[in-house]
């Protein structure tokens, strides 16, 4: 993760708005993310990213969960081996994570896999 990124997210959990959600009676929930002083839904950030489609003139339909199959398609094409994307995302089974990469990506992967389990 960059430097910039990392400084970014420590200056917006040290933000009011997340140090008073902290503190107070939810202190347990694991929320990080706000609009309007309250916890973002997965509504309200599909919303904020079909605008940001919207003013970008992307007419695909993206939501929150793209990025998911995003993350995973970067991942396997920067050579990472496709069980540590399933710990990423936190997948039970690997049939799940070979979803989220094309088809024949996925018959390569499994083969290195199966590869790397008989040496």
């Amino acid at each position: 993760m960059p430097d910039s990124l990392v400084v970014e997210l420590e200056r917006y959990l040290h933000h009011p708005v997340v140090e008073e959600w902290r503190n107070s009676e939810h202190s347990g929930h694991s929320e990080v993310f706000f609009e309007n002083n309250r916890p973002l839904t997965k509504a309200a950030l599909n919303r904020i990213i079909k605008n940001l489609c919207l003013e970008a003139g992307i007419q695909k339909t993206v939501t929150a969960h793209s990025f998911r199959h995003t993350t995973a398609y970067l991942m396997q094409s920067s050579g990472i081996d496709i069980i540590a994307i399933k710990r990423q995302l936190r997948h039970k089974q690997l049939s799940t994570t070979l979803r989220y990469v094309p088809l024949v990506d996925a018959a390569k992967l499994l083969n290195d896999a199966c590869s790397d389990l008989l040496q």
